[in-house]
């Protein structure tokens, strides 16, 4: 019984730091919009765009801010 509750504590905290992993965001440094088309890649409609230095998605209303 003990081997078994053993297992699933392993699985279980194996599984909670791979959800963990899955929610971190890489950050890109930049310093204009042209460098995020080249380092980065959005899923459509969003696009690439240099915000208080850092690369990141955004829809394509807002303004380019450099």
């Amino acid at each position: 019984m003990a081997k078994l509750m053993k297992y699933f504590f392993v699985i279980f905290h194996l599984f909670s730091l791979f959800i963990v992993a899955m929610n971190v965001e890489e950050i890109i440094p930049c310093v204009d919009n042209s460098e995020c088309h080249k380092k980065m890649y959005c899923k459509l409609p969003k696009l690439p765009r240099c915000m208080a230095h850092i690369c990141k998605c955004c829809k394509p209303g807002i303004p380019f801010i450099s």
